[in-house]
């Protein structure tokens, strides 16, 4: 079919072409659903169309709403990728854009090393396609076509209704899903109004709660998914003899807007061999965070030349995205891949997943990094801040 079809493009710039057969047509009237429910994940931006194609993932539109400045309509996204650092370019990104876009970008991560864009399914957690959530992306797109505005139909009496509803008390949690819809329709007002664009009710409220969402996560302690029995051995354990273990742990700051990364390395006497902590503006994303912390980890042994090693943190779903030889489609997959690939220059190497009790030296580090937003490195001593914590791990 694609012989037929499409030969040179692939199928989202592919045409219906003439007196096509049955299967192409049905095939081509999903395409528009396709459209919706992809987005680019950033690797080198050399393909990502900044204004054009649909990149960011904190809202259901996924495009950048900002009017153009400074750059031109069809520059990609690798314009404003700092190459000397490979990292976001941010004194260019705070030019262009508002301080809701600068946040929203700057919070996307950028594998160090430098990976091919790739399209992703923007409606499921782990970024693959499925029948059911493609059913659900359509449900959608039918409510918004069938409009939304209250006073489209003065006849209809739902909306009559609506409007006679004597509006209770909000709780708490209302309250702010309140605050933020509201500033985001001020938002809204002013895109339209400045940047002659404007996006559906629907879409800011997804917004708002996806903004919501991730503010309060980043509060939630991780789950103890463990039962009586097994908590015991959340504590930290020694590696095995000749393998140094590694434990690591992401902290985020939402007010002050940045995250933090601690990683210890121990050996088989419980002795500190190596330490670090840094920090990074803007990520806010939790699993992001901890998987850059993985990554740096994995990155920190083969600096110190260590053969055997065992990568340990608290978050369940970075070690599994890691020990899963599998293609990790998810927004931060750039650094699981990137993660894995440093893996293989090890002679033997372990991933594990350990409860907080058993990472508290690691997490104290990330705390440090990201309260004092510096990054430091100690060599074959204990940091003060964690001496108390390594020694009961060893007790």
């Amino acid at each position: 079919m694609r012989d037929k079809y499409h030969p040179e493009a692939d199928f989202m710039n592919s045409e219906l072409g003439k007196r096509p057969s049955y299967a192409w047509r049905s095939i081509s009237q999903a395409k528009s659903l396709l459209e919706e429910g992809l987005m680019w994940r950033v690797g080198n931006g050399e393909k990502i169309k900044i204004w054009k194609d649909r990149w960011i993932p904190t809202s259901t539109y996924h495009k950048i709403q900002d009017p153009v400045r400074v750059l031109s309509t069809d520059a990609k996204v690798a314009e404003i990728i700092n190459r000397s650092t490979n990292w976001w370019d941010i004194p260019l990104i705070e030019q262009i854009f508002s301080q809701e876009t600068v946040d929203k970008i700057c919070s996307l991560s950028i594998c160090p090393r430098t990976q091919e864009d790739r399209l992703i399914w923007a409606s499921t957690k782990l970024g693959s396609f499925s029948v059911r959530s493609a059913y659900h992306l359509e449900m959608e797109r039918r409510a918004r076509i069938a409009g939304e505005s209250s006073s489209a139909s003065q006849s209809n009496p739902y909306w009559q209704h609506l409007w006679k509803i004597k509006v209770p008390r909000l709780d708490s949690e209302e309250m702010e899903l309140a605050v933020i819809v509201a500033h985001k329709i001020w938002l809204r007002r002013n895109l339209m109004v400045f940047g002659g664009s404007i996006s559906s009710p629907s879409i800011l409220v997804k917004g708002a709660k996806d903004l919501l969402g991730d503010f309060r996560k980043s509060f939630e302690e991780v789950p103890n998914q463990e039962n009586e029995s097994s908590r015991a051995i959340s504590r930290w354990s020694k590696p095995d003899a000749e393998f140094i273990k590694l434990n690591w742990d992401a902290a985020l700051d939402v007010w002050q807007n940045r995250m933090g990364v601690g990683i210890i390395a121990r050996d088989e006497l419980g002795e500190v061999r190596a330490a670090l902590c840094t920090a990074l503006p803007y990520i806010q994303n939790p699993s992001v965070a901890e998987a850059f912390g993985a990554r740096r980890a994995v990155e920190f042994a083969r600096e110190r030349g260590f053969s055997f090693i065992v990568i340990e943190g608290d978050s369940r779903e970075v070690v599994l995205a890691l020990g899963n030889s599998g293609d990790c489609c998810v927004s931060y997959g750039d650094l699981i891949s990137d993660a894995r690939a440093l893996l293989s220059s090890f002679l033997h190497w372990k991933i594990a997943h350990v409860g907080r009790e058993g990472n508290k030296a690691a997490h104290c580090l990330a705390k440090l990094a990201v309260s004092q937003f510096s990054s430091r490195v100690w060599l074959g001593v204990c940091p003060s801040a964690i001496v108390d914590i390594v020694c009961s791990d060893i007790d």
